[in-house]
């Protein structure tokens, strides 16, 4: 594939059956899908032929007349048998097309090309008649005709079969749990890039994969199929930062051990909550900073809010819970480190969250060792 002349390209009609056969789970369908298949593993498996065929003939140590018996007698007959199969399974293709109409309206057109396609291979298909001297550029101009014949109708099964695999490896996902494309389809596109075609042409398609495509990475986010569910994303995520803004009000309100007797006059409480709000607006900041300079690196073809602020948000949402727990921890260390409810101090605090929790976190570990060695030392002490 990665050897065509042209890219992954696309007819509207091969883009509407990908997104039909995206909710299609018949057995007709799956059968299709999976005789289609059949007919690119065949494909490359005859391309591996050729491509060796090619590196034998260009081998100066090797003598042409040897290569030229080798392949009449061996790799003619594996040729023969797997241009048989596939002409069996168009056959068998028409048959269930013909027998689910569905089918027929839907994919007619791609499988007539594709066997329409198919069939130039065989009057380019390298030949080494017996008794006759053969033309090592002869050779070398077929090989390069069968491989951008073959790599079509690799292509062309890519369009119609791809995303249903990629759509069964990620109904096995969790919402936000992604794939590595490069590591599942190193087998069906073993060229990095025939993937990189694949990727961008499922990127611009977004609608044909339950899931967010991220081209640089290589990554496929697995995405909820139910609308309301990533319209709600957004909310699933304000509330635990709205609660924790509660729980701080209701905490310096009520308690006595946070702020002395209770129960405390608004304005005493205020700070506090205010120094929270600008822990997580300094968080979101941060976030905010990142995916600008992340968009601009790479020309959009990561997966950023930037391209789709909901989808993001929803495919993102565990790591953006995890996050605001981190502001949390953020807005405990920064009223234990005696720093007040200073709103400055509070948005920083968010927006290096990272780099602060750290520090926090080893010098409570310090803090820790040295009361727990202290209490060690009490307790071994001889009784008095």
């Amino acid at each position: 594939m990665a050897t065509a002349s042209s890219p992954l390209g696309h007819r509207s009609g091969q883009f509407n059956s990908a997104l039909v056969s995206l909710h299609d789970r018949s057995r007709a369908n799956l059968l299709f899908l999976g005789h289609v298949r059949e007919i690119r593993a065949e494909a490359q498996n005859l391309l591996r032929y050729a491509n060796e065929l090619k590196d034998k003939l260009m081998d100066p140590h090797l003598n042409i007349a040897d290569v030229g018996y080798t392949w009449r007698t061996v790799q003619m007959a594996a040729y023969q048998r797997d241009d048989a199969q596939v002409k069996d399974l168009f056959t068998v293709i028409r048959k269930l097309m013909e027998d689910n109409p569905v089918l027929l309206d839907r994919d007619g057109d791609a499988i007539t090309t594709m066997e329409n396609v198919w069939e130039r291979v065989d009057p380019h298909w390298p030949r080494f008649p017996e008794n006759e001297q053969p033309d090592e550029n002869a050779m070398l101009a077929k090989i390069a005709e069968v491989d951008a014949i073959l790599c079509e109708v690799i292509r062309a099964a890519e369009i119609l079969t791809l995303p249903d695999r990629i759509n069964d490896r990620l109904r096995e996902l969790r919402v936000g749990q992604c794939i590595n494309f490069h590591a599942e389809f190193s087998d069906e596109l073993p060229e990095p890039v025939a993937r990189m075609i694949a990727l961008h042409y499922l990127h611009d398609h977004p609608l044909i994969v339950i899931g967010v495509v991220d081209v640089e990475n290589g990554l496929i986010y697995r995405a909820s199929s139910n609308v309301w569910q990533r319209r709600l994303s957004p909310l699933y995520i304000a509330l635990p930062a709205i609660l924790g803004g509660i729980l701080v009000y209701l905490g310096y309100t009520f308690l006595p051990f946070l702020n002395g007797n209770v129960p405390h006059n608004f304005y005493d409480v205020l700070p506090y909550v205010r120094a929270y709000s600008f822990v997580i607006a300094g968080g979101f900041a941060h976030t905010a900073v990142d995916t600008i300079k992340q968009y601009r690196a790479n020309k959009g073809q990561t997966f950023t809010a930037l391209g789709d602020l909901l989808m993001w948000i929803h495919v993102k949402q565990a790591p953006i819970f995890a996050g605001i727990l981190l502001l949390w921890m953020g807005f405990v260390g920064l009223i234990v480190s005696q720093q007040g409810p200073d709103w400055e101090a509070a948005f920083f605090i968010g927006y290096s969250i990272d780099s602060f929790v750290d520090l926090f976190l080893q010098r409570f570990t310090t803090v820790a060792k040295t009361r727990t060695d202290a209490i060690k030392t009490q307790l071994t002490q001889p009784g008095r």
